[in-house]
């Protein structure tokens, strides 16, 4: 690694969660969107805030106020994200 590679890991690993964050606010608001009833706006929500603290994560990690994040932000932005689009979808097909 040369001296002018030095911050590129944690710009790239700031802008990797900030495409996931906006895949997933993509997401959310495909599910507001088409949400006929309060489990769906709900679920839509959720999303949205999930995908928030995704893009706060990766700015966090940035400002370089903390040099490595917990393993449990991570979980905290991402699984609460999943286990909605997965009731959602599972309650689609039921």
């Amino acid at each position: 690694m040369t001296t002018e590679d030095r911050g590129l890991q944690a710009e790239r690993t700031r802008l990797a969660w900030s495409r996931t964050g906006l895949a997933c606010a993509g997401v959310g608001a495909l599910l507001l969107h088409g949400a006929m009833t309060p489990v769906a706006v709900g679920g839509g929500v959720g999303v949205l805030l999930c995908s928030l603290a995704m893009v706060l994560c990766g700015a966090r990690r940035y400002r370089g106020r903390v040099l490595v994040l917990p393993a449990w932000v991570g979980l905290v932005a991402v699984v609460p994200c999943v286990v909605v689009v997965l009731v959602l979808v599972v309650g689609q097909r039921g």
